[in-house]
């Protein structure tokens, strides 16, 4: 039996590369697609980016997961969400936002609100890498829902399995 602490290491190190999956592996494979499609505006490269880090962190997700049944894979999405709170809570300090603007932390955050004199930190530091941590996450949901391993059962199978017998249950016969 393995020591808890070299268990417990195996599991977060497992959980950090399906991180750096989702978020480097995501930024590698768009990167050709950067090269193909240019935007000419901060918006069209904004939403290139979300268009991009959704589908691309999603099907890396799928994939990873259908390959390897990472059960931490599943889970990148709460790192995602703190990470995207930590941005927001970094944020609420700037002066725009503790003035009463909350429409500017949602410029800074989604951004919407990039220009070239203030830039996108938060946008590319926090929003990004978010973004593709939460939908990695999803794609490996969504695997673990829809493709079946042959000999693996759900947790809804197990529960129906009276259910779904092949043999028809009839009360039985009394004579009385």
């Amino acid at each position: 039996m393995a020591a808890p602490t070299s268990n417990f290491m195996r599991l977060a190190g497992v959980f950090l590369l399906c991180a750096l999956q989702a978020i480097i592996g995501t930024a590698i494979v768009e990167t050709p697609f950067f090269a193909i499609f240019r935007p000419n505006t901060v918006v069209g490269v904004v939403l290139k980016e979300y268009v991009l880090s959704v589908a691309i962190a999603f099907a890396i997700g799928y994939l990873v997961y259908h390959h390897w049944r990472l059960v931490q894979s599943k889970w990148l999405w709460l790192a995602g969400l703190c990470w995207l709170i930590l941005g927001a809570l970094r944020s609420l300090v700037q002066p725009s936002v503790m003035e009463g603007r909350l429409d500017a932390l949602y410029r800074d955050m989604s951004g919407f609100g990039c220009v070239p004199s203030t830039g996108c930190a938060s946008f590319f530091g926090y929003m990004v890498p978010s973004l593709r941590a939460i939908c990695y996450s999803v794609g490996a949901l969504c695997c673990s829902r829809v493709v079946r391993v042959p000999g693996e059962q759900s947790k809804s199978d197990e529960s129906m399995g009276d259910l779904r017998s092949e043999e028809p249950r009839t009360a039985p016969l009394t004579d009385g």
